[in-house]
């Protein structure tokens, strides 16, 4: 199958779909290979060209429809080449890795201190950068060829980057040979002129060699020189250029280099440690000195998912020194735990040496790396009978101290007394000022609310006394209307006696009287107060910070026992 399948189904297996979901169905086909894989329409009727030809042959008997509906699970082969073919991943040996990675740093060493690899750590296969890789597989020219291992050499904060499945941008420990691009090198590489330090200072500086499978594709052939004239453009635009010329990537014959400008045509494989030797200082008693080169490093069984930025400390063989045979230390007792007799920086090291100067235990590793000699370090045995009568003068000094010290303990306790008296009464003061505070809030809140309830009370009496003045009037218009009626009634019938005509004069006497009017007052509500009280209360009750002052036990200025030690 071709790239563009494989990419398509690890596009698929992520979308959630399978491929039997999309049988006999062009129409889901293409809606899942544009919408939710991304492919243009172009790649999509491709892909269904090659859907249709599956099929095909599965109908025929050519092909297993088990193999149809698991087109996206792939297996990697596993081999000792340098190379393996487009798309899939080579699982390489730890001895493999380690062969290439001490061939690299050897070149790299040159004629200086010679650089070694420590531990090999496998990386996994982030999901992500599979599939920007094996994308970046189905848009480079035809043929791909093959996916090659090339080394790079990184900084802990790249390494931190790549554990957390990051691609590496080119301005991540760019290369002077081509800032604008990344530089990767073949075993046989020559690195080194291109760093801006020298791998000596860069390996102590916990730099590492990273291996990483490249998609070279179809590589154009540089000179140094020709290759330098691309700092003038961005990667982009060299990638662009690159690519529409026909190539991929960028060789460099004279430094056996791999330039590319698109990150996912690479993805990280493995990170080898590099160890290098500090400086040592040659001892100048010819009786304590190492009984072997600087070590060789040992391999290291590979790790899948380790710790990138670790630093790893190297094993070297044991630094051997030629003691007489009346100071040879004894063995430790079996009382004594393993944490006693074990060097403190170098694990599972053994404690023999003792620098008086600094009144430290050294390992054979410290002696041979950190630059001590007879002169400035002695065998455990001989130091025990130097160092044994200082240490009883201390023992002597120390139990005087302890028994002058009680009366120290006493001040202290004494002190803390004081403080105890002094938060008691200030907690019963603190108590007392609130009680009256809060007496005259209750008295003040009964008063408000007083004043409230006694104004809101006068207008609702006003408004009441309006009120029954208005429904009086009412009542008597509606007398009168009564009144009225008879009267009216008689009159328009025509019966007009004496009686009649008095009761009608009597009504329209009453009707056409002089009314007085009722008067409504307006009305008031409680608003607030004459002054802002609650505001002013709140400034009042700001929180503040407690006063301090010194104790009254007075205690000794310091502490030192280091007098002991005279």
């Amino acid at each position: 199958m071709s790239d563009l399948w494989w990419a398509f189904a690890d596009r698929l297996a992520v979308s959630g779909y399978k491929l039997e979901d999309l049988t006999d169905n062009d129409g889901l086909f293409r809606l899942v290979a544009e919408e939710f894989c991304g492919f243009t329409p172009q790649q999509v009727s491709e892909l269904r060209k090659q859907w249709h030809s599956m099929c095909r042959g599965a109908k025929n008997g050519m092909m297993q429809p088990e193999w149809v509906s698991q087109t996206s699970v792939r297996t990697s082969s596993q081999n000792n080449d340098t190379s393996t073919p487009q798309g899939i991943f080579c699982t390489y040996p730890t001895s493999t890795v380690l062969s290439r990675a001490n061939k690299f740093l050897y070149n790299l060493s040159g004629h200086g201190v010679p650089l070694a690899s420590a531990m090999v750590t496998e990386l996994p296969l982030p999901r992500k950068l599979t599939q920007a890789f094996r994308g970046r597989l189905a848009f480079m020219h035809k043929p791909t060829g093959e996916v090659e291992l090339l080394w790079k050499i990184c900084s802990p904060t790249t390494l931190a980057s790549i554990k957390e499945g990051r691609s590496l941008e080119n301005m991540a420990d760019w290369d002077t040979l081509c800032p604008r691009g990344i530089v990767l090198y073949r075993d046989d590489g020559a690195a080194a002129k291109f760093c801006e330090k020298t791998p000596v200072e860069l390996a102590r500086q916990g730099w590492c060699l990273v291996a990483f499978d490249v998609a070279v594709g179809k590589s154009r052939y540089l000179e140094e020189e020709e290759i330098r004239l691309l700092q003038h453009f961005s990667m982009e635009e060299c990638f662009n250029t690159l690519y529409s010329d026909g190539y991929d990537s960028i060789s460099v014959a004279s430094c056996n280099a791999c330039v590319i400008f698109h990150p996912d045509q690479m993805i990280p494989r493995f990170v080898v440690s590099i160890y290098a030797p500090n400086k040592i200082r040659q001892p100048n008693n010819p009786t304590m000195t190492p009984a072997v080169e600087p070590p060789a490093m040992t391999s290291y069984p590979m790790k899948k998912g380790g710790n990138l930025g670790k630093e790893l400390q190297p094993t070297p063989t044991t630094v051997g020194i030629k003691p007489n045979a009346s100071n040879t230390p004894s063995k430790p007792s079996s009382v004594i735990s393993l944490d006693a007799i074990n060097c403190q920086k170098h694990s599972g090291k053994e404690v023999e040496f003792w620098c008086p100067e600094e009144k430290r235990l050294l390992c054979s590793h410290c002696l041979f790396y950190d630059g001590y000699s007879n002169s400035n370090c002695l065998l455990v045995a001989e130091a025990v009978r130097m160092e044994a009568p200082g240490l009883e003068r201390w023992v002597q000094n120390a139990e005087t101290f302890t028994k002058e010290i009680d009366s120290v303990n006493n001040l202290f306790r004494s002190a803390e007394r004081d403080i105890d008296t002094c938060e008691k009464e200030r907690k019963e003061e603190l108590c007392e000022h609130f009680k009256r505070v809060r007496a005259k809030l209750n008295v003040l809140e009964e008063e408000l609310t007083s004043q409230i309830e006694k104004r809101s009370e006068e207008q609702r009496r006003s408004l009441r006394n309006s009120l029954a003045e208005v429904q009086a009037t009412v009542e008597k218009v509606n007398r009168l209307i009564g009144e009225a009626a008879k009267p009216l009634l008689n009159y328009r019938a025509g019966n007009i006696d004496h009686r009649n005509a008095v009761d009608l004069l009597n009504v329209t006497q009453s009707v056409f009287d002089n009314w007085r009017a009722v008067n409504i007052p307006m009305y008031s509500v409680v608003i607030g107060w004459d002054r802002d009280i609650f505001n002013e209360l709140e400034g009042a009750l700001q929180p503040t910070l407690a006063t301090e002052s010194e104790g009254q036990v007075e205690l000794p200025e310091a502490i030192d026992v280091n007098y002991l030690k005279n």
